[in-house]
């Protein structure tokens, strides 16, 4: 059983840079970005329910 290597972006399908393993730069990047954003999102959910201001689907509790 031998190993494939990976030659397209799992992202956008362009074709990958030696090195990369599964998105090329850009998507990488792009997905580095959505996951700072979903972090301050999380943050401040934290930050709104240790204060007391719980919110589930919309409603406060």
């Amino acid at each position: 059983m031998s190993l494939k290597t990976k030659t397209t972006c799992d992202g956008c399908q362009k074709k990958l840079e030696e090195g990369n393993l599964v998105y090329c730069r850009d998507c990488y990047f792009a997905l580095e970005d959505e996951v700072k954003e979903l972090e301050k999102k999380i943050e401040l959910l934290e930050r709104d329910r240790k204060s007391g201001h719980e919110e589930i689907g919309g409603l406060k509790q």
